[in-house]
């Protein structure tokens, strides 16, 4: 196993192609509707699991080498950069790694101003709504959620990695959209949703470059809105169906009139999006749900991912340039063969190769290995 620029970048592009696959798959509300949300999470683990796994497998991933806008790029990127004793990648590496930290810095800070803001609230004195939490808690066997009501939440949404913290709008549920309303929010808890939002933003501020990771993170957003609508409703009839798509509508229409934004920037997960075209797509998905029975589309589905996921790792792209007959014989090239290069072994176990008249080369152990079936000597 090995780690190159060029699995790197092979990883980029074919997490990539995983996130534009998961944003078309989820605006297909009847694919949905077969399959259920469990091939989407699926797919979205497989999209960071292969950027942040950018690995080369010897005798088991095949080198695809790219002429015109890849070896270009490539030789780009390897050109100094003016007067500078610095080439264009490194340069590119140290505004990666200054975008990372400045991001890493911003989401700690929001953060812990967020968890002071919590602190600073009184908790909810309602012993109605209270009862009903613990209702909804025990149904689901987690911990009694802290109820804080505020006019900054336009949504129910809730909080926290270690005990739930549900923050209440301050507009009125009867009892049993209240049960709906905790019901959907300690689905997340128990789900441990926060943990894998969590995880998917850091997987954005390491590739912040990527304008796709945004994408990946919206649809990651809705993923597990849609999970916990399956999940509140799994033994539910059709009237009870009816009844919860009443409530996200409800909250959908109630939030546009109250027009508090103040906790939109570090919101864990939210009862409903402030997107009409989520809700009608979530509302379409609980009436098809209820007249649907999914068994083999799901797991056939999530197969033929983990089957692409594999298959990705049997490609690496690298960039290729053919030389003229003009440019051997005037001798700007060297062919390496045989009788006129080796390899050697450094004490950390990289492979060098070495060609006469020429500066001696780091080599992928793949390479070497490849190198060495064909005859090259290996000398210490």
């Amino acid at each position: 196993m090995s780690i190159t620029p060029y699995s790197l970048f092979t990883a980029v592009l074919w997490s990539s192609a995983f996130i534009l696959l998961l944003y078309f798959f989820r605006k297909n509300t009847r694919l949905l509707a077969l399959t259920g949300v469990t091939p989407l999470l699926f797919l979205i683990l497989g999209t960071a699991l292969r950027c942040l796994f950018p690995i080369e497998f010897l005798h088991f991933t095949n080198v695809v080498g790219l002429e015109g806008l890849v070896a270009g790029l490539f030789r780009a990127l390897r050109a100094p950069l003016g007067q500078l004793p610095l080439q264009v990648w490194e340069v590119l590496l140290l505004v990666w790694a200054a975008g990372s930290l400045g991001l890493a810095a911003r989401t700690g800070l929001g953060a812990w101003k967020f968890h002071k803001k919590l602190r600073s609230y009184e908790p909810l004195e309602d012993s109605r709504i209270e009862r009903l939490a613990q209702q909804a808690a025990r149904e689901l066997d987690v911990p009694a959620p802290l109820l804080i009501q505020t006019l900054r939440a336009d949504t129910p949404v809730i909080a926290g990695l270690l005990r739930p913290v549900i923050l209440l709008p301050c507009y009125h549920y009867t009892d049993e959209e209240y049960r709906y309303v905790f019901l959907h929010e300690l689905c997340h808890w128990k789900n441990h949703d926060m943990w894998v939002k969590l995880f998917v933003e850091v997987f954005c501020i390491l590739f912040w470059w990527n304008p796709l990771v945004y994408l990946l993170k919206k649809d990651l957003a809705r993923a597990l809105e849609l999970k916990c609508d399956g999940a509140v409703l799994k033994h539910a009839g059709m009237q009870a169906a009816l009844d919860y798509q009443e409530v996200l509508v409800k909250t959908l229409v109630s939030s546009h009139k109250q027009k508090n934004k103040g906790f939109s920037s570090y919101r864990v997960t939210e009862l409903v999006s402030s997107q009409k075209e989520d809700i009608l797509q979530r509302v379409e998905l609980i009436l098809q749900a209820r007249q649907r029975h999914r068994k083999v589309a799901p797991l056939a589905l999530a197969g033929i991912m983990a089957l692409l996921l594999v298959c990705s790792y049997s490609v690496v792209v690298q960039p290729a340039y053919y030389p003229s007959m003009e440019e051997i014989t005037e001798g700007q090239y060297t062919p390496v063969t045989t009788w006129n290069s080796w390899l050697a072994r450094e004490s950390d176990g990289d492979y060098i190769l070495y060609c006469k008249g020429e500066e001696p080369i780091p080599v992928s152990d793949k390479t070497a290995g490849i190198m060495l079936d064909q005859g090259f000597p290996l000398r210490q």
